[in-house]
């Protein structure tokens, strides 16, 4: 199944200050707001996109999200609690102790991954 955050998660997402590199299925809306679906990109597989997204704001995938948090200095543990929602904790790369530092609960597990890359970026 695949989910999108809010429009909301993803403004504050792009006012902390997270770039987007457009790749072929990414997911945006157009600065009005309207939804524009799947982005696909027309130029040569593997060929790097030059052209600023400035007006778009980046729904990024799950995957994504995570990959952020990694590249930020911090592992995740993401587990499915009992009433459907999604828990994310977050412990530093440099702890070996096993103590998280941050946790959160979304109803879906992107919405988890974007609140924890919010606060990393904080």
């Amino acid at each position: 199944m695949r989910w999108l955050i809010s429009l909301e998660k993803a403004k504050a997402l792009k006012e902390a200050g997270l770039k987007w590199n457009a790749k072929g299925g990414d997911f945006y809306f157009y600065a009005n707001g309207e939804f524009t679906g799947e982005f696909i990109i027309k130029r040569d597989p593997g060929e790097p996109v030059e052209t600023p997204m400035d007006c778009q704001v980046w729904l990024p995938r799950l995957d994504q999200l995570l990959t952020e948090i990694a590249k930020l200095g911090y592992r995740w543990r993401i587990s499915l609690v009992d009433d459907g929602n999604c828990t994310i904790k977050l412990y530093p790369i440099w702890d070996y102790k096993q103590q998280y530092v941050y946790y959160t609960t979304g109803k879906t597990p992107d919405d988890a991954a974007a609140d924890a890359l919010l606060w990393v970026m904080k």
